[in-house]
């Protein structure tokens, strides 16, 4: 297989603990992984450093442990020319080794997010829009993160949405997400609550087996499929009833119910007494019926190391089969930084196969 030599000529990593760069000329970077995912889990990096031993002292040398400590804001940069950000968050646990081969240690971290969880004191959010509720919710994480970007539809921004009951600020903003079929995700460097981000990517990058895609897999799955989705509510003045269905979007290629028609006729009927109003019923079913749909047709291709694509992104696929090249969305991605150099891993659906 031959690569573009020149393009991905000297990759580089960067770690940067509270702003400050850890220098490779005290320490050695073994290993770096980052994985990133459009779902509302957190997103997560594990590096590792790798240290040396003062005999004199009785002690690691140099300052590494206190530099890498739990709590600290953490950024990894990875790339070629100019190395961009991959990961922003903070160090969730560290964990240190002696071995015969030396002293490692390896920080894992979480997004911003995972600070969410846990806190579950109870609020009030009388009067207050669905946005002003997310933010208020999100400010105390703010530091841990490039910014935060709320954008809630006009129709969907409402008083009370849904109550937070025994949910903690991460279970119920996740709740606030699916009810409104919105992305909670890292966005870049920002914490971002709005449109899903699978529907609004264009294409990034075009990928050629033969060329530079060391690996690929693809599955199509019926499981789980559904031809229909219908949401029922009702209005709490008058307690009149009313319903919205949604159906698989098109594409190239075929829906599930195009492949297998007994799909077609399978449907998943929900009642939610949080649902007040048409709109809602509509934006809920259409968030249901595309988390169904989108894992029709799933897959991963290993590539060398591209810190520029982001989740949401289209790549295209050649040289493949005709039946498989093709756009596909970004939902997840994997970036390895170590002795085999900088790989990254595209983890894709589509709702179409």
């Amino acid at each position: 297989m031959t690569f573009e030599t020149d393009k991905y000529k000297n990759p580089q990593c960067g770690i940067y603990i509270d702003g400050s760069e850890l220098k490779t000329s005290s320490y050695s970077i073994e290993s770096v992984n980052v994985q990133l995912s459009s779902s509302t889990q957190a997103n997560g990096c594990d590096f590792t450093v790798a240290a040396d031993y003062d005999n004199k002292n009785s002690k690691v040398a140099g300052d590494l442990l206190t530099k890498v400590s739990p709590g600290k804001k953490a950024e990894i940069k990875l790339g070629y020319e100019k190395p961009d950000t991959v990961f922003l968050g903070y160090i969730n646990s560290v964990d240190i080794s002696f071995t015969a081969d030396g002293i490692a240690v390896t920080a894992s971290c979480l997004d911003a997010r995972g600070l969410l969880m846990g806190n579950s004191q109870w609020k009030s959010f009388e009067n207050e829009k669905m946005s002003m509720i997310i933010e208020s919710l999100l400010k105390p994480v703010k530091s841990f993160t490039g910014g935060i970007e709320v954008s809630v539809n006009a129709e969907a921004d409402k008083e009370n949405p849904l109550s937070q009951n025994e949910l903690d600020d991460y279970q119920y903003i996740c709740n606030l997400a699916k009810l409104t079929g919105c992305s909670f995700c890292m966005k870049g460097k920002k914490l971002y609550f709005g449109k899903n981000i699978l529907l609004t990517g264009s294409l990034k990058e075009s990928y050629e087996w033969g060329r530079d895609i060391i690996s690929f897999t693809r599955k199509i799955e019926l499981s789980g499929q559904i031809g229909s989705v219908t949401v029922h509510g009702s209005e709490p003045d008058t307690i009149n009833e009313f319903s919205s269905t949604a159906t698989p979007t098109g594409g190239s290629g075929k829906t599930a119910s195009q492949l297998c028609s007994t799909i077609g006729s399978k449907t998943q009927e929900k009642f939610n007494n949080t649902i007040t109003d048409l709109n809602q019923a509509k934006a809920y079913a259409e968030s249901l019926m595309f988390e169904s749909a989108i894992r029709l047709c799933t897959g991963s291709a290993q590539v060398l190391g591209n810190e520029k694509l982001a989740i949401g992104d289209k790549v295209k696929f050649g040289g493949l089969d005709p039946n498989i090249n093709g756009e596909y969305i970004i939902t997840s991605l994997e970036h390895s930084f170590g002795s085999g150099g900088f790989l990254t891993t595209i983890g894709f659906s589509r709702t179409t196969a």
